[in-house]
């Protein structure tokens, strides 16, 4: 399998979608650049058909239980963020993170407003308040995943696809520009780029921190 090859097809796309993160806030909310990275556990899998000189086989590699995610977003209106994040599943013993997930977000916050810290201008105050903020949201992008295990009996996997994700959440305004995020999310490719047909995905829980920017 080519990896390289994966992973040269994924680019053009990866690049269209950082830029659009960044492109689509509008100009009376794009002070609310929100960055920050969540920590859990859960675990990132590749799964795919192979076939050997004796016999066709499933292949099911994974990465976990940790899973890793950084992103930015910004507030574009008074419920919903969009952003892109990127998210690896990743292995202590020995460590490993062969699977990657890059993808454009959206979060609808479904009551009330989505955390936010407006710069102030001279002479003007505003009231922070101390509160949870739940959301729901969904994930597109590119998965690409690359995993060798020289002990089993298929030694590697590898491959790429288009994938789709789901979030469930919530923001706590923890002081002015800072907060702590609780997430839970899953994703799944939905559409390979190679042969033999490739399924990459991820679940995790997740807790985390943000600041605004």
């Amino acid at each position: 399998m080519n990896s390289k090859k994966h992973l040269k097809n994924s680019k053009p796309l990866m690049a269209i979608l950082f830029l659009a993160a960044f492109a689509l806030p509008n100009a009376s909310f794009a002070q609310d650049l929100k960055i920050g990275a969540n920590m859990g556990i859960g675990g990132a899998g590749i799964k795919q058909t192979q076939t050997t000189a004796d016999a066709t086989i499933n292949a099911e590699k994974s990465e976990g239980p940790g899973v890793f995610t950084f992103f930015i977003e910004s507030i574009v209106s008074d419920e919903s963020s969009m952003g892109f994040e990127h998210s690896r599943g990743f292995r202590f013993g020995p460590f490993s993170s062969g699977i990657s997930f890059n993808g454009f977000t959206h979060r609808w916050h479904f009551m009330g407003s989505a955390p936010n810290f407006p710069k102030n201008s001279p002479g003007e105050n505003y009231v922070f308040l101390k509160q949870y903020s739940p959301y729901v949201g969904y994930a597109v992008g590119i998965a690409t995943a690359e995993i060798s295990r020289k002990n089993d009996q298929i030694s590697g996997a590898s491959g790429s696809g288009a994938y789709v994700g789901f979030k469930f959440g919530t923001d706590y305004s923890l002081k002015p520009g800072r907060g702590i995020r609780y997430e839970m999310h899953y994703a799944t490719t939905i559409m390979s780029a190679e042969s033999p047909p490739t399924v990459i995905s991820e679940f995790a829980l997740q807790i985390g921190w943000y600041i605004f920017y």
